[in-house]
Formats: structure tokens, C-alpha cells, sequence
């Protein structure tokens, strides 16, 4: 019995993590992704101040 109950909370505590791992993965690519767009909208904004022409 006790053995049946270990692979449970095996499972359970693996799927877990395993959806933890999935959110933070997802979260650290959307988070990249905007400070790109953030930092390319900051250097579009900026080109006239800096004096670069494109």
C-alpha cells in the first residue's frame, strides 16, 4: 500500500514540476522578448537626440 501511495506522490510532485517548469520557461521568453521590444522602441525614440541617422 505504501508503495502505491509513494508513486503517487511521485507522480503528482512530477507533474507539478513540470507545469512550474513550463510557466517559467514561457514567462522568461514573453519577458525577453518585451525588454527587445522595449529596448528597440527606446533606440527608435532616441536616434534624433543621439544624432544618428538611419
Amino acid at each position: 500500500m505504501s508503495e502505491i501511495m509513494t508513486n503517487i506522490m511521485d507522480t503528482m510532485v512530477n507533474t507539478i514540476s513540470y507545469v512550474l517548469i513550463g510557466f517559467s520557461s514561457i514567462s522568461l521568453v514573453v519577458s525577453s522578448f518585451m525588454i527587445g521590444i522595449i529596448t528597440y522602441v527606446s533606440v527608435i525614440e532616441r536616434t534624433k537626440e543621439i544624432g544618428v541617422f538611419a
